[in-house]
Order: structure tokens, then C-alpha cells, then sequence
């Protein structure tokens, strides 16, 4: 059975809001939904987890909701916080510059806006700083968790493995501050393949979704939800389920969620013509700043998925086109900067692509594949020398966004394959070896380099070492296939 307070919604009542109210993304209701749940349905059984705090709103809110509530326990009763307090994107400073007047640079740490919105209630927060991906978390039961802090894949898994064992059946509720959020479909799909275990209690209050965990989740369905293995056919029939679940009038943010997922398959045209149904069917809602805006957002996703699409297809001049109208409409970002420049490239424009390839670079938040098109295009210039630098600068780039290591360690291993220079080759592995030993594409390379000068025992040993640094199975496959290591080769490592 679940509280009345779900059935009474307090927190769409017109109310003032809290005194010192800090500023942060978080809307009015949803506020207001953070605040009555500390302090209506919180009973000490558990405790409250704020999972993405951001500059305090949230936390806030908890906290005074929790000192409003007859049970709470000064003793007992906290706010665990968990956060980087870093500024991870363009968007954030230009939030903190409009709402405080401050100048913060990617990378840079907000946690001092933190503790100073947060000071009145301090005492009851406990701080968690760092990557959530890393950071532990004390193991106990969670009464109240909200999610803001799932902004990838990796961080919702890291979300269901650290929490979802803490919650407690009929009692613990889960609040998505981005369930009615176009970017993040990874949500709705956990969260859907779970349905037989939560009942949504707050369908849509701004952007947050509020579920009760009604029974225990079993041991090999939570496994499942952590690894998310599913196809992207089982992922669009979870949230054809989601949106079933969901009142008419709640679904047209999961909408632009599953077509933000249908763009791993479908073409731009189908997009297009989905975006423009999807608008017709919430026609209602052209009212809302946030719907309209959301919109827009996609539209420029599906733009920018026709620009890749033209680009792989050749149409280079289509591609140029539509990055051209994008950076128009958005502004010059890393992403769209890389388009433009693969555009240009291929119609043979090397001299602009280069120094746009170069611009985008400079962006503190930064598309890692450009050090990619920048290292083919300086050898197709005969320019080696910098390729290899412009690779081993990607490799080592913690802060670029959309690469992996693989993607720079796999083209600089052709660069040497074509061209093998050992006095550079072995600086580069040194380097390499000195700053991101635990990479097992680093030994990968390595096993490449080996097995260029016929050491092929020496390459067995260490792809061995890959695979004991976490290379993946079927990618050390695909490695032993390409090098040609035998069978017997890998006898001889093992036996080392």
C-alpha cells in the first residue's frame, strides 16, 4: 500500500519557496516532492541518498524536509551527498554565470558553492566527493534515493550495482530527476526491465519520476540491470513499455528519449518524420519553455545524425551544409567543429580542416575523435612525425570525451607497421608505459610492436598481461587473430 501523500501530491500546491533557497537545476515541484518526502513518508528506517547534488538545491531541500519531520533523529538522520564538484560541461558555466555571477571553467570545482548554499543545513550532510564510478559507499539501507548523478551508461549501472541492493521492499521510493529528459533512455530501459519490482508513484513531477520498490529484486535480474547487455530491439520494446506505463499526458519527454535511442538504427529522414509526429501528438504542450526547448534540442540531434550519416556516405559537400546550419543555430562546440572539419577534409580542404581540427582541440570540452582526424589527415600530408604526436596526445587525453585509448593505440600501431622507426617507437612506449601502465591497450600495442620485429613469444607474454590488466575477451580475440599468435605461443607465455 502506498502513502497517502502520493495520492494528495502536496508538492503541485502553490507554496513559497524555503527561506535561503540555494540556487540549482532543480524546478519548483520537484523541490517541493524532495521536501515532503523527508519530511511526510522518511520514517528512520533507512537513510536518504542524493545522488547528484549538484550545488545543493536538492540537499537542501532533504534536509529541511527531514527537520520538519516528527521521527527525525538528529542522532541518526543524514543526507548522504555524492558529486564530483566539477564543472563538466559548457552548459553548467553558463548556468553558474547567469544564476551567480560567477566564472567557472571546465574542470573547475563548484564545491565551494556547495558548502556555501548548503551551510544552514550542513549538519545534516554527508559529503561523498569524487567519481561516483570509484567513490564507496558504506553499505546500509536507503529509504529515499534520488538519481540526478546517471548521466551516462556506466554511471546508471554504477547507480543500480552501489544502491539498488540497499533498497528496501515496500518501503524504499527512487526518484529519476531525469526519467522526463530526453537524453538518457539508458533510464527508462533499467528502470522498465524492473517494472515487475516498482510501482511509478509520482509520474511526472517536473522532470522527475518517483518509483516504490514493492518486492526484492532477485539476485540475477539486478545482475542483469547492472550489466545492461541488451540489444537495442530489446531496449525500444522496454521503452514502448515504459510509455505505456505512463499517463498520456506524461509521455512526451520519454518520446524524445526513445528517439534519441531510435538513432542508433534509424535513418535522419525517419528521425525527422518521428520528431514531427511526436510534436503533433503533444500539441498541448508548445506552452512549455522546457517542452519546446527539448524539441529543438532534438532537432539538432537528428541534424547532427544526418551529418555523420552524409559524411559516411561520402556526401561530403551535405555534410559541410548541415554542420555549417548547426554551429549557426547552437554555436561552435568541439562535436560539431569535428564534423565540419571531417566535411572539409573530405572535399579536400585539408589546410581549413586542420587548423578547425585544431580549434576544436582548444575546447575544455573536448571530442577525442578529433585527434584522430587530425593524425589521418597529417599522413596523408606525409606530416608522421605529428601524427604520432597528435595519437599519443589522445591516448593520454583524461579529459577528452567519445575515444577510448584503443581508438588512438590501434591507428598509431599502422603508422608503425607502414612506417617503423624503433629509437621513436621506443620513446613512445616508455611514455606510454610511464603514464598508463594499467591500460591494457598499452600491452596490446605493445604485443604489436613485438611481433613487427618477430619477438612473437615476447608479444604472447604481453597480450597475456592485457588480458590480466581486464582485456576483454572477445577484443583479445580479435587481437590474437590479427597478430597471428598461435596457440603453442600463448602455452609457452603462460608457462612463463
Amino acid at each position: 500500500m502506498t502513502h497517502p501523500v502520493f495520492a494528495a501530491r502536496p508538492w503541485f500546491t502553490e507554496s513559497s519557496p524555503l527561506p535561503d533557497e540555494p540556487v540549482g537545476m532543480l524546478r519548483r515541484h520537484e523541490a517541493r516532492l524532495f521536501h515532503d518526502l523527508a519530511k511526510d513518508v522518511y520514517t528512520g528506517r533507512g537513510t536518504i541518498v542524493d545522488a547528484g547534488s549538484f550545488l545543493g538545491k536538492s540537499a537542501y531541500y532533504f534536509a529541511n524536509g527531514l527537520r520538519a519531520n516528527p521521527a527525525f533523529d538528529r542522532t541518526r538522520d543524514r543526507v548522504h551527498c555524492f558529486d564530483n564538484f566539477v564543472v563538466n560541461e559548457e552548459g553548467t558555466t553558463e548556468f553558474i554565470r547567469k544564476a551567480l555571477g560567477q566564472t567557472l571553467g571546465i574542470g573547475e570545482s563548484t564545491r565551494e558553492i556547495f558548502e556555501r548554499q548548503v551551510a544552514p543545513v550542513r549538519d545534516l550532510l554527508q559529503v561523498h566527493a569524487g567519481d561516483f564510478h570509484v567513490v564507496p559507499w558504506p553499505s546500509q539501507p536507503i529509504e529515499i534515493l534520488m538519481v540526478d548523478i546517471a548521466k551516462s551508461e556506466s554511471l546508471g549501472k554504477r547507480v543500480v550495482e552501489v544502491f539498488f541492493p540497499d533498497l528496501v521492499p515496500g518501503l524504499s521510493i527512487v526518484v529519476h530527476q531525469d526519467y522526463h529528459h530526453p537524453w538518457l533512455p539508458h533510464i527508462h530501459v533499467v528502470m522498465e526491465y524492473l517494472a515487475d519490482y516498482f510501482q511509478i508513484v509520482a509520474p511526472r513531477v517536473d522532470s522527475s519520476a518517483g518509483f516504490l520498490l514493492t518486492k526484492a529484486i532477485p539476485t540475477q535480474v539486478l545482475r542483469r540491470a547492472i550489466a545492461h547487455d541488451f540489444s537495442l530491439a530489446e531496449q525500444l520494446a522496454l521503452m514502448d513499455r515504459a510509455l505505456e506505463r505512463l499517463p498520456a499526458d506524461d509521455r512526451h519527454f520519454v518520446e524524445l528519449a526513445r528517439l534519441k535511442l531510435q538513432g542508433k538504427r534509424n535513418d535522419s529522414r525517419a528521425l525527422r518524420d518521428e520528431l514531427d509526429r511526436i510534436e503533433s501528438r503533444h500539441a498541448e504542450a508548445k506552452e512549455d519553455h522546457s517542452w519546446r526547448s527539448g524539441l529543438e534540442e532534438m532537432r539538432i540531434f537528428v541534424d547532427e545524425a544526418e551529418g555523420w550519416q552524409q559524411k559516411e556516405l561520402g556526401n561530403f559537400a551535405r555534410a559541410l551544409e548541415l554542420a555549417d546550419s548547426l554551429i549557426a543555430r547552437r554555436g561552435k562546440n568541439s562535436q560539431l567543429l569535428v564534423l565540419r572539419a571531417t566535411a572539409l577534409n573530405g572535399l579536400a580542404r585539408h589546410a581549413e580542416a586542420e587548423s578547425i581540427l585544431r580549434e576544436a582541440l582548444q575546447f575544455s570540452h573536448r571530442n577525442g575523435y578529433a585527434y584522430v582526424v587530425l593524425a589521418g589527415l597529417l599522413v596523408h600530408l606525409g606530416r608522421i612525425d605529428e601524427a604520432e604526436g597528435e595519437l599519443v596526445r589522445g591516448a593520454l587525453d583524461r579529459s577528452a570525451f567519445g575515444t577510448r585509448p584503443v581508438n588512438f593505440l590501434e591507428m598509431l600501431a599502422n603508422v608503425w607497421e607502414k612506417r617503423p622507426r624503433a629509437e621513436q617507437v621506443a620513446a613512445v612506449m616508455d611514455r606510454l608505459f610511464r603514464e598508463i601502465p594499467a591500460e591494457p591497450e598499452v600491452w596490446v600495442l605493445d604485443a604489436k610492436v613485438k611481433r613487427f620485429v618477430g619477438m612473437r613469444r615476447e608479444a604472447a607474454l604481453s597480450l597475456r598481461k592485457a588480458r590480466d590488466l581486464g582485456l576483454p575477451a572477445e577484443r583479445l580475440a580479435k587481437v590474437l587473430q590479427v597478430t597471428g599468435i598461435t596457440l603453442e605461443e600463448r602455452s609457452a607465455a603462460a608457462e612463463a
